[in-house]
C-alpha cells in the first residue's frame, strides 16, 4: 500500500500515459487476458490474440467496481466505530463495577477486627484480578478493531487521493491492487460484543453464627451466577457417547443403562455448569 501511495503524483502519472516499451507511443488500451494497460503497438508484439479494450471503457466499468467497494469499507468503517465506542463504554461499566464492588469490600471489612485485614486485600486482589482479565479481553478486541478501522482508513484514503489524483491509467494500473485491498477489508469479520460479562459481586454469607474463621473463609468476589434458562446444551456428542457405552441399548426404553451416571455441560457464557444426571 505504501509503494502505491508513492506512485501517485504528477509526473509519474504523466510517465505511465506513455508506454514502457514503445516510448513513442500513448497508452490507450487496457489488455483484458493480461489486466494490465497497453499501446497499439503492444497489441501486435507482446499481447497479439489477446482481448482488449479502450482505456476510457474499462475505467468507467473499473472505476464502478472500486467504488462499490469502497462504499462497503466505509459502512464498515462506521461499524467499526460503533464497536470501539461499544467496548468503550462497557470498559467503563466494567471499571465502574469493580471500583463499587471494592469499596463494599472496604466499607465491610473497615468494622471487622484487625484479623480480617489480610482476608479484606485477597478479595480486593480477586476482583482487580477478575476486572484485569476481563479487561485484557476487552483490551485485544479494542486493539483489532482499531487495526482493522486503520486499514481501513488508509485503503479508503489511498483509494480517494488515487480518484482525485490520478487518471485513467494510473487507476488501471492500480486498480487489482486497490481491488485486493479493499475486498479483503470488506470481508473482515469485527467483534463487536464484549467476550466477557461485567457482573461481579461481594458475596457476604447470611449466617453470622459462624466463628470468624470459618466466616472470612466464605466471603468471596466471584462472577453473578447466569440465569439457566440462558444456558445451552449440545447433546450430539452426549447421544453419541450413549450410543458407544451402551451399543446394545440394554436399559430402559430410551436405551440409556439403568443406574448409571451421565454428565451433560452447560455452557453458559464464559463458565462451565457441571449437572450431573
Amino acid at each position: 500500500m505504501d509503494k502505491l501511495k508513492s506512485s501517485i503524483g504528477p509526473q509519474n502519472i504523466a510517465e505511465r500515459t506513455r508506454c514502457s516499451k514503445h516510448k513513442e507511443e500513448v497508452i490507450k488500451l487496457f489488455c483484458k487476458t493480461c489486466q494490465t494497460t497497453i499501446c497499439r503497438d503492444c497489441t501486435i508484439v507482446d499481447h497479439q490474440g489477446h482481448k482488449y479494450d479502450f482505456i476510457d471503457e474499462v475505467a468507467a466499468v473499473e472505476k464502478e467496481r472500486l467504488q462499490s467497494n469502497l462504499e462497503e469499507v466505509k459502512d464498515r468503517k462506521i461499524k467499526v466505530l460503533g464497536g470501539i465506542a461499544n467496548l468503550k463504554m462497557f470498559n467503563e461499566r466494567l471499571e465502574a463495577k469493580k471500583k463499587f464492588t471494592v469499596s463494599q469490600i472496604n466499607d465491610y471489612f473497615d468494622e471487622l477486627v484487625k484479623a480480617a485485614e489480610s482476608r479484606k486485600m485477597e478479595m480486593v486482589q480477586k476482583a482487580t484480578s477478575l476486572t484485569n482479565w476481563k479487561q485484557m479481553q476487552i483490551y485485544a478486541q479494542l486493539r483489532g478493531l482499531e487495526s482493522a478501522l486503520a486499514s481501513c482508513e488508509n485503503s479508503i484514503e489511498f483509494t480517494e487521493m488515487t480518484f482525485k489524483n490520478g487518471n485513467d491509467v494510473q487507476i488501471l494500473s492500480t486498480q487489482k491492487y486497490i481491488l485486493d485491498s479493499l475486498e479483503h477489508l470488506k470481508a473482515g469479520k469485527d467483534e463487536m460484543k464484549p467476550r466477557v460479562t461485567e457482573d461481579m459481586m461481594f458475596f457476604i454469607p447470611s449466617s453470622v453464627q459462624e466463628t470468624k474463621e470459618q466466616l472470612l473463609n466464605k466471603y468471596d468476589v466471584r462472577i453473578t451466577l447466569p440465569s439457566l434458562e440462558k444456558c445451552r446444551a449440545c447433546f450430539n456428542e452426549i447421544q453419541s457417547i450413549l450410543k458407544k457405552t451402551n451399543p446394545h441399548g440394554v436399559g430402559d426404553k430410551n436405551g440409556m443403562e439403568i443406574d448409571q451416571t451421565y454428565s451433560i455441560t452447560l455452557v453458559c457464557n464464559i463458565s462451565l455448569l457441571h449437572i450431573v444426571l
